[in-house]
């Protein structure tokens, strides 16, 4: 069984979501081995009502990001960096990590996850406060005993590594993905 620290915790325990569907990956930089796209949405059940996505994509490594978005901004540019003020963000991050932990680690236990907490506007890409919210809700939700927990500040990275993956140089690789992948936000 995944011990996902999510049990008994109402405010972390997540929406109901459906899988979407799986595409194959493109890299839009062409620099890393972008695998699989799988597609996932819910509906925030309080207030708004409104309709979620998250993309999970698979790199190299076994590493798979997760990036989530409003569906009417599925188009737009700034779909990763528009806020809602509907204060569900314990919520919205529980559900991602049900994802993560449910559709990924629960099948691969060599899975290693991402995120980057995206700036707002006129915000620098160096810590942003998405990023300082995310990461102490990523330690709550990811277990620091099956996880290794890793930041990069500098693109407002967040990294959690399976520990039960015996590749020695599995955060050396990541971390080179993330800087190659990522590099417009250095």
């Amino acid at each position: 069984m995944i011990d996902t620290g999510l049990e008994g915790k109402n405010e972390y325990s997540g929406y109901q979501y459906k899988f979407v569907g799986k595409i194959p990956g493109y890299s839009e930089f062409n620099q890393c081995n972008f695998i699989h796209r799988f597609s996932f949405r819910y509906k925030n059940t309080r207030g708004t009502k409104r309709c979620i996505f998250v993309d999970v994509e698979e790199y190299d490594h076994q590493v798979f990001i997760v990036k989530f978005y409003l569906k009417h901004l599925k188009n737009s540019p700034k779909r990763f960096s528009a806020t809602t003020q509907d204060r569900l963000c314990g919520r919205v991050l529980a559900t991602c990590a049900k994802i993560m932990l449910f559709h990924f680690a629960k099948v691969n236990p060599y899975a290693s996850f991402g995120f980057i907490g995206a700036n707002g506007e006129g915000e620098d890409k160096h810590n942003t406060i998405r990023f300082r919210v995310y990461s102490p809700l990523a330690v709550r939700l990811f277990n620091p005993n099956n996880y290794i927990h890793a930041i990069k500040e500098e693109i407002s990275a967040y990294i959690i590594l399976s520990r039960a993956n015996p590749d020695p140089l599995l955060a050396e690789n990541v971390y080179r993905m993330f800087k190659k992948h990522y590099e417009g936000l250095a």
